[in-house]
């Protein structure tokens, strides 16, 4: 719940402080502020600011406890696919209520949720081409995984999240089905 939060007040502060010019620049461009173009671009600055506040959030209270707690953390996760193993293992029965409650597919399915988000607000908004979005996706999906291998870029003394190549494919992925899901959003009316 922490990281929510944090993106929602750090969002709308962002949309406060971005308010004046972005009127200013939609009466110029348009002659008029548009209910659908004001709700893009605060989902654009709560999903900027959730990217960041699920990346670094919640930080650990105890430097030193997490360190040794996380010790294998400092050891990328560099095998494709590596979820499927950590899903046979993890596996509690057989259905889709039991695939859809096994962590390692939640984890997956959490990774490419989030990044849709990404690709879609590219493609529509920015008119960013499908492949480029999925490379966009992919680049700030390294950000993030080398944001956490560093320990947030060394302010913490070691890393408490791992570096997973699994994490980098679902997030590409995710950049790329919302790529593809971005007409979608000619439906939001008020643009």
């Amino acid at each position: 719940m922490l990281p929510a939060l944090v993106a929602v007040l750090l969002g709308g502060l962002v949309v406060v402080l971005g308010a004046i010019p972005f009127v200013a620049r939609s009466y110029r461009r348009d002659g008029e502020l548009r209910a659908g173009r004001v709700v893009l671009v605060v989902a654009t600055a709560v999903y900027a600011m959730a990217l960041v506040a699920y990346v670094i959030l919640p930080l650990p209270a105890d430097a030193a406890a997490a360190c040794t707690r996380f010790a294998g953390a400092s050891v990328p996760q560099l095998q494709p696919f590596r979820f499927v193993e950590d899903a046979r293992r993890e596996a509690g029965g057989t259905g889709a209520a039991a695939l859809l409650g096994n962590p390692a597919v939640l984890q997956v399915l959490f990774n490419v949720a989030l990044f849709v988000p990404l690709g879609a607000l590219l493609r529509y908004s920015r008119r960013v081409p499908v492949p480029l979005a999925g490379l966009a996706g992919l680049a700030v999906s390294l950000l993030v995984e080398f944001t956490q291998l560093t320990g947030n870029w060394f302010l913490h003394p070691c890393p408490y999240r791992l570096f997973d190549v699994d994490d980098l494919i679902a997030n590409t992925a995710g950049a790329l089905l919302g790529a593809l899901a971005a007409p979608l959003l000619r439906l939001l009316p008020g643009q």
